[in-house]
């Protein structure tokens, strides 16, 4: 059967499931125990792999002691059944085993092993896909669609810790958008169309099937000074999916990597703090931040708090990360303010 799928694809820089990346499915043959067990060591290997944003993690001796007792990092798990798609397309029902990570132990983890620090500020994928059946017809995919590509870009996504989506398709957009316009290199059309989901950048690619039977991906960015084509060449849909997917995971680590190696000191106060459960909830909130490796309390005044925190960023990156959640709001500095910034607390009270 011939396919011919033409894929664009938005990146979004908010991935908003911080917990949820601490929680990994894993398919599993039965509920018994030696499956569960068996599930929840594979959970830990791609917790690992998602965190850390590496398709490979280095298997030092604190990664291999972790595999040997995956369970003392998890704080729960669960079963869920899901119609899945093989390779061909096919419906068959999985199990699949849920685990819960604690994050705190896996983030201390990785940073005592040396390894990376994806942070969980992720891409979220917009995907506009045109599907071109055997006789000529071209339909633009909507968020209700059903096809075998879609699923499998969606589950490599979850592997990865990143988001896909799908356009609305709603009148608004079937009134400004047809299958010929994405086919046609409507380039800036099709970035100005896609605004309305706040991308962060525009991907054009390309799933076909070629000569040899095989299934051809490309894809580049339809920026001004950026023509680089990508391509690989596969023998299955899910494959196709894994390559172009893995491929934007990787883009977007290399921009938020953290190697927890050099830290640097950084002296915040945090203003707006009302009472005892007030200081724990940003005291804990801090704790939390993944570009946080040490707490350190300075001085505690009548409403407001110092702190002298360690990090691998510089002030200027550390003030532009904690400002962007808007639970700590950076203040604007007045005339005589020292080279301590201040931030305000806009979290829970």
């Amino acid at each position: 059967m011939k396919i011919a799928l033409i894929i664009l694809i938005s990146t979004v820089c908010n991935f908003s499931g911080a917990t949820s990346m601490y929680e990994v499915e894993v398919a599993v043959e039965s509920q018994n125990s030696v499956d569960r067990e068996r599930g929840v060591e594979e959970a830990l290997r791609l917790l690992l792999m998602r965190v850390t944003g590496l398709k490979s993690v280095p298997q030092n001796e604190l990664v291999a002691q972790a595999y040997l007792h995956p369970g003392n990092w998890q704080t729960s798990y669960g079963y869920i059944i899901r119609e899945e798609l093989d390779p061909q397309g096919m419906v068959y029902s999985q199990t699949y085993l849920v685990v819960n990570f604690e994050r705190e132990l896996i983030l201390r983890l990785v940073r005592e092993a040396g390894l990376p620090v994806w942070l969980s500020d992720r891409p979220r994928l917009l995907a506009w896909i045109v599907n071109v059946e055997r006789d000529g017809e071209r339909t633009i995919l909507s968020d209700a669609s059903n096809i075998a590509l879609t699923k499998f870009i969606q589950k490599q996504s979850r592997v990865r810790g990143i988001t896909i989506e799908l356009p609305l398709f709603d009148l608004e957009e079937r009134n400004q958008l047809s299958p010929s316009i994405i086919t046609g290199g409507f380039d800036e059309l099709i970035v100005q169309l896609s605004k309305r989901y706040s991308p962060d950048h525009v991907i054009l690619g390309y799933v076909f099937e070629s000569p040899e039977g095989n299934l051809k991906t490309l894809w580049r960015s339809p920026a001004k000074d950026d023509t680089q084509l990508y391509g690989v060449e596969t023998k299955t849909l899910d494959l196709a999916a894994t390559k172009l997917v893995d491929h934007m995971a990787d883009d977007a680590m290399q921009r938020s990597v953290l190697f927890h190696r050099e830290l640097h000191t950084i002296s915040i106060s945090v203003a707006g703090i009302k009472g005892v459960e007030s200081y724990m909830r940003v005291l804990s909130y801090l704790e939390s931040m993944e570009f946080i490796d040490e707490v350190l309390i300075t001085r505690v005044a009548s409403d407001q708090i110092d702190f002298r925190l360690k990090s691998p960023y510089s002030k200027e990156r550390f003030n532009s990360l904690a400002d962007r959640e808007g639970q700590l709001v950076l203040k604007e500095p007045s005339a005589n303010v020292s080279d301590e910034k201040v931030f305000v607390w806009r979290g829970k009270l």
